[in-house]
């Protein structure tokens, strides 16, 4: 049996519509909030600091000021510290973001109705390393496919699917994991690609509607709305991804059975 889009995307909204979709939403979007402070944070300070290297003139400082103004406006959230608080508070959002996925992912494919599975948190430093070390090199994998003409780069990052889930739901090494996650999708290569399809055009089509806005809206107030709908989208795509990755291993161990 292939891999069924329809039941993904009907059983990740199931999950995503749950009170454990509710619970990783809310703190996705927390996460999100925190992550453009320090990003608009490192914005300024390296903004700040180009502006230290720029020689001016007392006839251009008025304009220099009121370019300044002008960039500090769009970073409402900006904490004002160094760059190098700045990348540190990224660096932490980011190993905190990592290790939320793996507890999403696990908490997703666990069919008990508690939130928060006892075994979510299983390893999770060990686990939360090797799926950063796996991002990191597929990363890099589908950043040179990407120069290659673009197309090397989408079809590496489908075959990469399942590798986070490979990691979060069967311990997989980071070598283990991604030679996994290829051997999955190349099984159903096609409904994966659809499914991934649809994925993208669900996240152009709930943000499309905040461009149409004729009114012009705060940097706060579009800053929050499009953290909102992203990360109700992310959180709607970890499920729905978690759920075509049980359905490929599922479909994989009954031919593994029926071989033995």
């Amino acid at each position: 049996m292939s891999l069924s889009i329809g039941a993904a995307l009907r059983n990740g909204f199931d999950d995503f519509a749950s009170e454990k979709g509710a619970l990783f939403t809310a703190v996705f979007i927390l996460l999100g909030i925190a992550n453009a402070v320090f990003s608009q944070t490192f914005s300024v300070a390296l903004y700040e600091r180009l502006l230290d290297f720029i020689p001016t003139a007392p006839e251009n400082q008025a304009q220099l000021e009121q370019a300044r103004q002008a960039f500090l406006e769009q970073a409402p959230l900006s904490l004002g510290t160094s760059i190098a608080v700045a990348l540190l508070g990224l660096f932490v959002l980011f190993l905190i973001a990592e290790a939320l996925r793996i507890v999403a992912i696990r908490a997703f494919a666990d069919d008990a109705g508690s939130p928060l599975p006892s075994d979510a948190t299983r390893a999770l430093g060990s686990t939360a390393l090797t799926a950063i070390l796996a991002a990191i090199l597929t990363g890099i994998l589908v950043a040179i496919g990407t120069v290659f003409l673009v197309i090397p780069g989408i079809i590496a990052a489908i075959l990469f699917t399942f590798v986070r889930q490979e990691i979060a739901l069967n311990d997989s090494g980071v070598i283990e994991s991604i030679r996994n996650s290829v051997s999955i999708v190349t099984d159903d290569a096609l409904a994966v690609t659809g499914l991934l399809v649809v994925l993208v055009l669900l996240g152009i089509v709930v943000t499309l509607p905040l461009s149409l806005i004729p009114i012009p809206l705060s940097p706060v107030v579009t800053l929050a709305i499009n953290t909102i709908i992203g990360q109700l989208v992310a959180v709607y795509g970890i499920a729905v991804i978690t759920d075509a990755y049980q359905q490929a291993t599922a479909d994989a161990a009954t031919e593994a059975e029926f071989e033995v």
